[in-house]
C-alpha cells in the first residue's frame, strides 16, 4: 500500500494495544479526555498517543516507537502512528484531525498547524529549533549507473532523465528542487541562475513528477529515467529494503530538517513530551541514525559519521532566507517561481 493511501501502523508499549478505527477520524467514539482530545487509556491498557506523521519519516518512527515502547519510559504509553503524504496530513490536522503529536516532511506543514492553534508557536524554541533528525538531498542511480551521474550539471547533460516527487504536492519535492537551486546559484545571491537550473531541468530532463515521495521510488524502480532526486533517509530505505540502486551526495546538497511536535490539544501532554524526549535522548538518536535518519545529536553524529559523510557546500534553508521567503517566492500557489515553472510544463 502506497504513503497516499495513509498507512496506519499500531506499535505496543510492553502490551496489547487496542486499535480504535475511529480513533484519527472522529471524538464521537470516545476518543480523548474531554473537548475532543486525542489520547485515550484503555481501561485496563496503556495510555495511546496518536503521532500523525509524513509517511517520509515512517522508518525513523517504527524504529523510535519500537524503542520506546521496549523501555521503562514507555512502558505504559503505546504510540499509533498515521502516516500519510506531509502536506495533506498537516492539512488533515488543521482541519481537525486529532493528534497528540505531529511530525512533517518541512516547516511549512508545522507553521500550517501552529496558525490553526494545533501546536504551540514556541515549539521550536530549543537547541534544535524543533527538529529531532534529518537528511540531505540526494542523487539515486541505478546499480552499475550506466549514465555516470553523481552531481547537478550531469542532469542537465543530454538523454538523461530525471525523477522527482512534484514539489507543489511533496515536501520532498520541494527539498529536492532547493538543493540544485541553491547549488546554481540561489544560495549565493543569484536566485536567477539557480531558476535557470530548475527551468533547464523541468523543460528536457524530466521523465516523470510523481505526487509523493514513495510515488516518485515506486516509478524510478519500475523503469522511468535514469536518476531520482529523493533525500537520502528514502534512498536508504530502497537500499535497505534490497532496491538494486545506490546513491551519491552531491556538492552544494541541501541539509533537510523533519520537524516534531507535541499537539497543544492532546489529552496527555505530559506522556506525548515524554515520548518526545526520547526522539531526543541517545538511544533514540542512534535509532534515527539507524533507519537512515542523519541525528541531531552531536555525539551521535559523531559515531555514524562513517555512514553520514557531510557533502561540500552544504546549504541550509536559511542561505535562501528562511522558509517564509522561500515558500512566498519560489513555491507560492500562485506566482511562486518554481510553482509557475512546473505548472507551464504542465500545459
Amino acid at each position: 500500500m502506497t504513503a497516499d493511501a495513509g498507512r496506519r501502523r499500531t506499535v505496543a508499549s510492553k502490551a496489547l494495544v487496542m486499535v480504535v478505527a475511529a480513533a484519527l477520524t472522529t471524538t464521537a467514539c470516545g476518543v480523548g479526555d474531554g473537548d475532543g482530545a486525542p489520547g485515550v487509556r484503555a481501561p485496563d491498557g496503556p495510555t495511546e498517543l496518536v503521532l500523525v506523521a509524513a509517511s517520509l519519516m515512517e522508518p525513523g518512527f517504527d524504529a523510535v516507537i519500537e524503542g520506546f515502547g521496549d523501555g521503562e519510559e514507555g512502558a505504559d504509553l503505546a504510540v499509533t502512528p498515521e502516516y500519510g503524504a506531509s502536506g495533506d496530513q498537516s492539512r488533515k490536522v488543521a482541519a481537525g484531525l486529532p493528534a497528540d503529536a505531529v511530525a512533517f516532511a518541512a516547516r511549512p506543514g508545522m507553521e500550517r498547524v501552529v496558525r490553526a492553534g494545533v501546536v504551540d508557536p514556541t515549539w521550536d524554541e530549543d537547541a534544535t529549533r524543533g527538529v529531532p533528525a534529518g537528511s540531505v538531498v540526494v542523487l539515486v542511480v541505478r546499480e552499475g549507473d550506466p549514465p555516470g551521474i553523481d552531481g547537478w550539471d550531469d542532469l542537465l547533460r543530454a538523454g538523461v532523465d530525471a525523477v522527482v516527487p512534484d514539489p507543489r504536492t511533496s515536501g520532498a519535492g520541494r527539498w529536492s528542487l532547493l538543493a540544485p537551486y541553491a547549488a546554481a546559484g540561489g544560495a549565493d545571491g543569484d536566485p536567477a541562475a539557480g531558476l535557470g537550473f530548475v527551468r533547464a531541468l523541468v523543460a528536457g530532463h524530466l521523465a516523470a513528477v510523481p505526487a509523493t515521495v514513495r510515488a516518485a521510488s515506486e516509478e524510478f524502480l519500475d523503469g522511468t529515467g535514469d536518476v531520482l532526486l529523493t533525500v537520502e533517509s528514502e534512498a536508504k530505505r530502497l537500499a535497505a529494503e534490497g532496491a538494486p540502486v545506490h546513491y551519491a551526495v552531491p556538492e552544494g546538497s541541501m541539509r533537510v530538517a523533519y520537524p516534531f511536535a507535541v499537539s497543544a490539544r492532546s489529552g496527555h501532554p505530559g506522556a506525548a513530551r515524554t515520548f518526545m524526549n526520547y526522539l531526543y535522548s541517545t538511544e533514540g538518536q542512534r535509532l534515527w541514525a539507524r533507519s537512515g535518519f542523519r541525528p541531531v545529536d552531536p555525539g551521535v553524529a559523531a559515531e555514524f559519521a562513517g555512514e553520514f559523510p557531510r557533502p561540500a557546500g552544504l546549504h541550509t534553508i536559511e542561505d535562501l532566507g528562511g522558509w517564509e521567503s522561500v515558500e512566498e517566492e519560489l513555491f507560492d500557489g500562485d506566482d511562486g517561481a518554481i510553482t509557475t515553472i512546473f505548472d507551464e510544463a504542465d500545459e
